[in-house]
């Protein structure tokens, strides 16, 4: 969760008596002698690599440029013919497709007459018979000729020439780049024996400047791409100040600014949000009203058609009232202001709810879900409406993409220690506590590789094969934050190799234990 901090920190930095263009250029200007050296060694080499590439390119490269120029064109009256032929058999006129099919002749015709000699004597026999087959369907009823089996055998025997004469000298090429890359890599071999001598002697210097540069400049550097990281996930806790060269500790200080910049636009986008949900929930709240009053009847008696419109408004408008309380709870938890925790409650109960209050929407999925639980007792202090929510939306999501007449699974156990990877160097774990753990797994698709990193991030959905986008991306996201709020995390955890489906873990901390008497 990312908190919001905008105290001024302009801490006194030491000062430094140089800057990093100096440190750069006195690196650089090391191992410039070396450099010269190395390229001398290999202008040779690279010279008689370049000879061997001119070769190539006039010898080889030419002819197959003219052979590809040829096949194109022959090609292209073998989808003119083939395009003709369809249209033919969709009934279209002979004017229609007379054009394109001379079109293509023609440019057959002028790349035949301007290939030079490299082509050779069978690709320009093809040639001559693509001109002669397409010539003949001009000449005649078009879609006549290209309807006879003897021009579709024919265009068939073509088609298979051409592809073995281009593969047959596709293969050439290669053999003859093989010979050319071979003499080549005798060179740069030779080249790099001397390059070799050349780098034991220089080693040594090498590394001293490796390891200044790297304490002096690439360490703060490091640094603040870490602080700009974190940044970028909207943690704005405070930038510390870094030592290095005058420009890296500019470029921290910009980024210092840069965060209180963000920290007010993320406050403002916020409240903004906050507000809106808030303006969005009364007139959903008297739609909700109206509703229930209509399926009542208290404005007269509906039909089993009518009752059914009503069913689906008010489905729909509950999925709305969720979204925004879903947003409310999730702005109220990323500004970082308390959850109530007023009630000392059984966390077991609060997945039993949740689960009470998904069964009907999992239901018409034809999606049960099966409850497995330890027999001891999980309370703690918690806000449970907030709780059950974050429970309530894991739920939901594993329902939309489990496979029909399938169970979703809800496994609630005690562990006496939390996975050491469940929380970061930003937030160490609690000590000496135990801890309830909510799992749900489903069946379905699972979740792509490519939606792990930002699964846990506001409006961030994921296309799942055979259900599509599912969802604004607010329940994962709102999950996290109250697990969080708790002291707790929430996480996607692996599913095994001959399984499928996706594996989401809810962690909360429940009490401390009791120290051992001294």
């Amino acid at each position: 969760m990312g908190s919001l901090h905008t105290n001024d920190m302009t801490p006194a930095r030491r000062a430094r008596p140089w800057t990093l263009g100096a440190a750069l250029s006195l690196s650089h200007g090391s191992l410039a002698l070396a450099l010269a050296i190395t390229v001398a060694l290999g202008t040779f080499s690279l010279r008689r690599i370049d000879h061997y590439l001119r070769e190539l390119r006039d010898d080889e490269l030419g002819a197959i440029d003219e052979q590809q120029t040829l096949h194109r064109a022959m090609w292209a009256v073998e989808v003119a013919m083939r395009h003709a032929s369809d249209a033919c058999d969709r009934g279209a006129a002979q004017s229609a497709v007379r054009p394109t099919l001379s079109d293509s002749l023609q440019t057959l015709r002028d790349k035949d007459r301007h290939v030079g000699p490299h082509v050779g004597a069978e690709m320009r026999q093809l040639g001559l018979r693509y001109e002669s087959l397409a010539q003949r369907a001009l000449d005649g009823d078009t879609c006549e000729v290209l309807r006879t089996t003897a021009a579709r055998a024919a265009r068939n025997a073509l088609d298979e020439r051409l592809t073995d004469l281009w593969i047959s000298q596709s293969f050439e090429l290669h053999r003859e780049i093989a010979v050319r890359e071979s003499r080549a890599r005798t060179t740069g071999q030779r080249s790099l024996a001397f390059a070799g001598l050349l780098t034991a002697v220089v080693v040594a210097v090498v590394a001293w400047l490796a390891r200044w540069v790297t304490r002096s400049v690439a360490a703060p550097l490091a640094r603040i791409a870490r602080d700009a990281s974190r940044l970028g996930r909207g943690d704005f806790a405070p930038i510390a100040p870094v030592d290095g060269p005058a420009e890296v500790t500019e470029l921290a200080d910009e980024l210092e600014r840069m965060r209180h910049a963000l920290a007010a636009l993320d406050a403002l986008k916020e409240g903004f949000v906050a507000s809106v949900s808030h303006e969005l929930r009364t007139p959903l709240a008297k739609i909700r009203e109206a509703l229930a009053l209509l399926e009542d009847g208290t404005a007269g008696a509906l039909d089993a058609k009518q009752s059914s419109l009503v069913a689906i408004a008010r489905r729909a408008n509950e999925t709305q009232i969720d979204l925004v309380d879903n947003l409310l709870d999730l702005s109220r938890l990323r500004a970082a202001s308390v959850v109530k925790m007023h009630t000392e409650g059984s966390v077991l109960d609060v997945v039993r709810e949740a689960i009470a209050a998904e069964r009907e929407d999992a239901q018409r999925r034809a999606v049960t879900f099966e409850l497995v639980a330890e027999s001891a007792s999980f309370t703690r202090t918690m806000d449970p409406a907030l709780l059950e929510r974050a429970i309530a939306n894991l739920l939901r999501n594993a329902a939309q993409v489990a496979t029909g007449g399938s169970a979703v699974r809800v496994l609630v156990r005690r562990v006496d220690e939390a996975p050491s990877a469940l929380f970061d160097d930003a937030r160490a774990r609690p000590q000496r506590v135990a801890w309830a753990c909510v799992r749900v797994e489903d069946d379905g698709p699972g979740v792509p590789d490519a939606a792990r990193a930002k699964l846990f991030d506001p409006f961030v959905t994921a296309t799942t094969k055979g259900s599509g986008r599912v969802g604004v991306g607010l329940g994962l996201a709102l999950a996290r934050e109250v697990a969080r709020a708790h002291g707790g995390e929430a996480r996607l955890v692996p599913t095994p190799d001959n399984e499928s489906g996706a594996r989401f873990e809810l962690w909360l901390p429940l009490e401390l234990h009791r120290a051992a008497p001294p």
